[in-house]
Formats: C-alpha cells, structure tokens, sequence
C-alpha cells in the first residue's frame, strides 16, 4: 500500500513526548522500517511552499519517503487531491490527514483515509524501538587510509620505537589482567582499650636540673629515655 501524507497537518498535531520537535526530516527517518515502509518512494510528504533550512529537499528523502512541495502557487491540499484522482489504484493508497476537503476527496475515490491521532499513536511505537529493530543501519566505520597513522605519529612527534614499546606494554598488561587489590580486613567492633592515666608527675627527669648535669649529658640521657 502506498502513503500519502499531509505534512503540516500531520506535524501540527499532539505530539507524545518521544516524537516532540517532529519536522520534516526526521519524520523522513522516522519511516525507515516502518510499517509503512515499501521500498524507495513507498511514501510520499507533501508539504507547502518549498524546501526549509535543514529541511530534506524535494524528491529525495532517503529511505521509503519522498518529499514534494506544493510550491508558491499551490497548496498542499491541492497536490494531495490531485495525486488521489490522478491514482492508477486508488483501493491501494491512504492518506494521512485531517483535512475535510482531503478525506472528502479520497472518500470517493475508495482511498483509505488515516486520522493524525491514529497514525502519531503507531509513529510513536516505533520511534521507541532500538534503531536495530527499526532496520536502521548504523553509519559504517570510516575505512583506513593508507598513512594516514604514520602521518599522526610524524606530526605528534612518535617515533616507530616509542609506539611499539607502547603496544608492547599494553600487550603485557592486557596478558597479566585486572590488578585485584586484597580488601581490607573489616574491624570487629569491641570495647576500645583502657588509656593508661597520666599522672601529674610522670616519674622521669624533665629537664638537666632534675639530674644536675649539664647540657650535653641531658642529651645523652634523653636518648637513651627516647630508645627506651
């Protein structure tokens, strides 16, 4: 079945919070592995005036969607009504509207017409998958030019030997593994030791006058009490 959406009116509508900020491009990217989804030009986004800044331009979305605008001279309403009677199989299109003139227009052409609040629902479901279940590939990983690392290294100022001894010592650490440090063993909770009571006269010489000797034998002595 192919789609047609009225752009504006669509982005018009209540959002859910996974869709907030919804503009042309992203709902482009949103259709990606959709339901709706099939193939290139499966679906086409009318939109009035022309291309936005930033906006995908006209003809080429990427992906399933392909946008068109209606221009200065036309609205999107009129293109919408003409791709409906100009339908080859019109039992075999929808469109995504609220538009009375729209939805009358494709009533009598058996096209099946989609409310905004319905599709939004379904758009919002599958925004919130994983992009590997959207069939969203994943920008592949740019491929390697020849010199390109030797021209870093020159530039940085690493030589072939200080990389390679660089590599060799990430090798090594990588062999031996993680350091595992021991844990500290926890300390039980008991009663904390008696201080012994300091008495007012602590029992040894405080000073050279206390033993009648001079200066240099106080500090002798004071050594041997420090040792001892």
């Amino acid at each position: 079945m192919r789609l047609l959406i009225d752009c504006y009116n669509l982005l018009h509508a209540a959002m859910p919070p996974v869709l907030a900020g919804l503009n042309e491009r992203r709902l482009c990217e949103l259709l990606v592995g959709s339901r709706w989804d099939r193939g290139a030009g499966s679906v086409i986004v009318v939109a009035d005036g022309g291309v936005k800044p930033g906006g995908p331009v006209a003809g080429d979305a990427g992906g399933p969607a392909r946008m068109r605008y209606a221009g200065p001279s036309r609205t999107a309403d009129d293109v919408l009504i003409g791709l409906i009677e100009e339908a080859s199989a019109p039992r075999r299109l929808a469109v995504v509207t609220d538009d009375r003139e729209i939805r009358r227009a494709a009533k009598k052409r058996k096209v099946r017409p989609v409310d905004t609040e319905s599709f939004v629902r379904k758009l919002a479901a599958h925004a919130r998958k994983p992009l590997r279940e959207r069939g969203v590939r994943r920008p592949a990983a740019p491929e390697r030019i020849p010199g390109q690392a030797e021209g870093w290294m020159r530039a940085m100022g690493i030589g072939g030997d200080l990389l390679a001894e660089v590599e060799a010592a990430t090798a090594d650490a990588v062999a031996a593994g993680p350091v595992v440090k021991p844990r500290p063993t926890p300390r039980t909770a008991g009663p904390e030791p008696a201080k012994r009571p300091r008495s007012a006269d602590p029992g040894w010489p405080r000073g050279p006058e206390d033993l009648g000797i001079g200066a240099e034998d106080w500090a002798m002595v004071a050594d041997l009490f420090r040792r001892h």
